[in-house]
């Protein structure tokens, strides 16, 4: 009988070990996210207070220079908004830092049309509206002084070119009524 009696005890006191361990992870694992939540939004803490300016743009592989005459530029500030520039229209919104880079949502532009037929301009507005205005998620790296974003297709190069300047609060509504220029 004291075999009987020992082996529940050993039962009972592994189930209790068990039980310890996996409520210690459950703990742990909120840390643990938070720490990779933190850590792997460093790119996204390396470019906030920043003005970037993009450099280039590719598209399923072709690659777009972009010259210091197309003044295209993102920023990102530390209470979670963005502020962007085509050079046509202004985007901003909100985002969220996530793992691997940040997710945009309540995005708003100004809806100017370009009526233009440079390439290099045609191919910035499709890239920053397609990286920028969808609310989806946005791979962000850090080397240095340049800031990359990808999506889906696009990876678009910036420059560090200062401070990002101080702006007004994102609208909270689209204009929706399109402005020739």
């Amino acid at each position: 009988m004291t075999r009987h009696r020992g082996r529940p005890r050993a039962v009972a006191t592994l189930s209790v070990a068990a039980l310890l361990v996996a409520t210690s992870s459950a703990c742990g694992g909120g840390t643990h996210s938070q720490r990779e939540r933190l850590a792997s939004s460093s790119a996204v803490a390396a470019a906030v207070g920043h003005k970037w300016r993009l450099t280039r743009v590719t598209d399923a592989g072709r690659q777009v220079d972009v010259p210091d005459s197309i003044n295209a530029t993102f920023q990102l500030t530390s209470d979670g908004r963005f502020a962007a520039s085509d050079t046509v229209n202004g985007l901003s919104g909100t985002y969220t830092a996530t793992r691997t880079g940040f997710t945009t949502t309540s995005t708003v532009t100004t809806l100017i049309a370009y009526e233009g037929t440079d390439p290099t301009r045609l191919a910035v507005i499709a890239s920053m509206g397609a990286v920028l205005w969808q609310e989806s998620a946005v791979a962000a790296t850090t080397t240095g002084t340049t800031l990359r974003l990808n999506r889906a297709n696009y990876q678009l190069t910036f420059e560090d070119i200062g401070p990002a300047a101080s702006q007004p609060p994102p609208s909270a509504t689209p204009t929706t009524t399109p402005t020739h220029s």
